[in-house]
């Protein structure tokens, strides 16, 4: 009786194991920068910031750019979570304001110093990304953005 509890507490054990993995699979589904290109178009950007520009599709994130200007960078994030790109930015010694649908945005170093957004975590679908701005970004540009990004 004793290996038949204990074989069906390893059989329980497995299962639940697989399905944790299987969890973790389909839900961190990263996007290709075709993908993330065609979420944010080149057109919407240049709407919310004012300013045309281009999108470049790499492997894993699409690039905002005009020559003169810093870039925009639409990326699958390394924080699965928002608890857990909400800790990174604290132990950047920087700050994070609850932006549209869930998102966050944040601000460290420079751009905290200058009252500019950094960056802002939103999830795609069932992808999370971030939105990177080099050199800071206005805090109503950035919120323009993730709203047009989670149309």
């Amino acid at each position: 009786m004793a290996i038949l509890i204990e074989a069906n507490a390893r059989f329980v054990a497995a299962v639940m194991v697989c399905a944790f993995v299987l969890m973790v699979i389909v839900a961190a589904q990263e996007l290709t920068g075709k993908e993330l290109c065609g979420r944010l178009t080149a057109e919407e950007v240049s709407a919310a910031v004012g300013v045309g520009r281009t999108a470049q599709a790499g492997d894993d994130r699409c690039t905002y750019a005009k020559s003169g200007s810093p870039a925009i960078r639409l990326v699958n994030s390394t924080s699965d979570t928002r608890e857990e790109f909400i800790e990174l930015v604290k132990t950047l010694k920087g700050t994070v304001q609850d932006g549209p649908g869930g998102s966050v945005i944040s601000s460290v170093a420079f751009d905290l110093q200058n009252g500019k957004t950094s960056a802002a975590w939103f999830i795609l679908g069932k992808s999370p990304v971030e939105l990177e701005f080099d050199r800071g970004l206005e805090i109503d540009k950035a919120r323009a953005l993730v709203e047009a990004a989670r149309r």
